[in-house]
């Protein structure tokens, strides 16, 4: 499995999870913990800017321990709405065309595998996330404005 974190101009960090590892509150702390180290090594400008999370519903996202180490750190942590098939998650629109580049590749190993997908998606140009954002947005905005409806 891969977590991934990113901004509106490009991917912050990518962690592949050990096989057979079980992704729970703890794995995605010790995950968090990754991506502090990573944004300031980034950026130094990027360390002080406001961190916003955007999760879903998940146990993971969800656990107590999880939010106080958000909390604690001064991250914010933005209320996803109740699930409807109108909000498809902010990154839906990055797989199709992931697919499509991968599709053709045969693969020995799970490392390669890993390898190519941290290359696609650190080589995608801003305009990529960017879109993202907007269309996420539009659509959020939309769900709301209809009250849930």
């Amino acid at each position: 499995m891969a977590t991934r974190f990113w901004d509106i101009h490009e991917v912050l960090l990518l962690h592949f999870s050990p096989p057979n590892e079980t992704v729970n509150s703890a794995a995605y702390q010790a995950t968090l913990k990754e991506f502090k180290r990573a944004v300031q090594h980034k950026s130094l400008q990027m360390s002080d800017k406001r961190l916003l999370f955007l999760h879903d519903n998940t146990r993971t996202h969800t656990a107590h321990a999880t939010v106080n180490l958000l909390e604690g750190r001064g991250w914010e942590i933005l209320e996803h709405p109740p699930y409807s098939p109108d909000l498809v998650p902010l990154d839906f629109h990055l797989f199709l065309n992931m697919k499509k580049y991968l599709r053709a590749m045969r693969f020995k190993s799970r490392d390669d595998v890993k390898h190519e997908v941290q290359i696609w998606l650190c080589g995608q140009d801003t305009t990529l996330y960017q879109q993202g954002f907007e269309k996420w947005i539009s659509c959020l905005d939309k769900c709301l404005n209809k009250e849930g409806n």
